[in-house]
């Protein structure tokens, strides 16, 4: 708790003219944010399972009018606080990496054998690793669940969202920008990914213990802009 106090009176200073509220769930998401690479979990009586414990998330929406300092607080915790912490993010994501792609490479030689064949090659390309991003601010629904997969099998990280201009998305008539908000909410609502058909014929199994919290802002004009959907 001391943390989280000289945490938020540091954003106080550095933000005199950000609504106090605002500068607070400005740092308690950052906090689930980094709780949840190492995945950090809580008790919970609302959990059927022996241990009782579910992934940290947690989702926030500000409505500030634009120059309030929507963006400016999470800059300032990432660059004075978090860059240790994403830097060892990356490495550690960079080793899942390597030892995916070893992994392939073996089975590719398993199945194929040792020449670069074009089904060989097409096979390492479809089963490649992805890349784990520290934080997402838009994604399809199809990368959406493809991340949070690649988050359950390296065994670290999680889905962090912020959303500088939530508006945009409630007004927005594009089709994966609703997709993506209906994927963060049910990942909100019910502690997983659940299987959905990707394209046609790709299903995805349900993701579990990979925790989702997200920052949201918007300016309240920008909800009265554009169609609503």
């Amino acid at each position: 708790m001391k943390k989280m106090e000289r945490l938020y009176d540091y954003l106080c200073k550095l933000n005199p003219y950000t609504p106090k509220e605002a500068l607070l769930l400005a740092s308690i998401v950052k906090i689930a944010q980094v709780g949840g690479i190492n995945r950090v979990q809580v008790k919970s009586s609302m959990i059927d399972n022996p241990e009782g414990v579910t992934p940290a998330n947690v989702y926030g929406i500000t409505f500030l009018d634009s120059g309030a300092g929507k963006d400016k607080p999470l800059r300032d915790i990432d660059k004075n606080i978090i860059s240790n912490i994403r830097k060892d993010f990356y490495e550690r994501a960079e080793k899942y990496r390597d030892r995916q792609r070893n992994y392939i490479e073996n089975e590719a030689n398993s199945k194929f054998g040792d020449k670069r064949t074009a089904d060989k090659m097409k096979y390492i390309k479809d089963h490649s690793p992805r890349f784990l991003p520290f934080e997402i601010s838009d994604a399809t629904l199809e990368g959406f669940i493809a991340t949070r997969e690649a988050y359950k099998d390296a065994g670290f990280g999680s889905t962090f969202i912020k959303i500088s201009e939530f508006g945009d998305y409630i007004t927005s008539s594009n089709d994966h920008r609703i997709e993506f908000l209906s994927m963060v909410s049910e990942v909100f609502d019910y502690g997983d990914s659940n299987p959905k058909a990707i394209k046609g014929e790709r299903e995805s199994e349900p993701v579990y213990d990979v925790p989702s919290s997200a920052i949201m802002h918007t300016s309240p004009s920008s909800l009265l802009e554009g169609k609503i959907s």
